[in-house]
């Protein structure tokens, strides 16, 4: 399969895309920053890079081990996997939490805690198919990608030959399933992409 270059990311703690990258997770759970548009988080795309970010980092935030955490911005980031995002899913402000974080890196409580922040505004479920490039390809750090928001158009289109997905598609569907099952257990039941969340890029 042919993928043309890119030039759109979504900002993520490196602990979550190793999560993503080595398959142990297709998840995100995300609210949004201050500099998001009307300060939630809007679907803006559905293929993007996953981009290192180390702003605002918890060790106490992660089920993983804290030495995932890595708190110094490098001048240079290494972009070696994307995803298409396959659900985007607003969650109730009642939905239990407990199941869906161990289906992340994240704890509960921390969950629990951005669920909090501005209540009024949902927090979002995204299930990602993440692909892998050949090779890690380096990208200068710009100022630009600084500040409490998810996407990030980058300096140029990064080429996404030769990708190969993380996860076979049996794999992802088990993963996927079991996620599905705790949002029906919630009283949800999902149907695909939010198209409701998807605004204009």
């Amino acid at each position: 399969m042919s993928f043309p270059p890119l030039d759109r990311a979504l900002k993520e703690w490196p602990a979550a895309i190793a999560a993503l990258a080595s398959g142990q997770s297709i998840l995100l759970l995300r609210k949004g920053g201050i500099h998001e548009t009307q300060g939630q988080f809007q679907l803006a795309t559905t293929s993007v890079w996953l981009l290192p970010s180390f702003e605002h980092q918890q060790p106490e935030a992660l089920r993983v081990p804290a030495d995932a955490i890595a708190h110094e911005q490098p001048d240079y980031l290494d972009l070696s996997v994307w995803a298409e995002i396959s659900q985007a899913i607003a969650l109730p402000t009642d939905f239990p939490l407990a199941e869906l974080s161990h289906q992340t890196v994240w704890s509960e409580e921390f969950l629990e805690q951005r669920r909090q922040w501005k209540p009024e505004r949902p927090l979002w479920l995204l299930a990602l198919r993440t692909y892998r490039v050949p090779e890690s390809q380096s990208l200068p750090w710009q100022a630009s990608y600084r500040g409490c928001r998810s996407w990030i158009t980058l300096v140029k289109p990064m080429s996404r030959q030769g990708s190969e997905p993380v996860l076979s598609d049996r794999a992802f569907q088990d993963q996927w399933q079991a996620i599905a099952e705790i949002l029906q257990r919630g009283g949800l039941a999902p149907n695909g992409l939010s198209t409701t969340a998807l605004a204009s890029d």
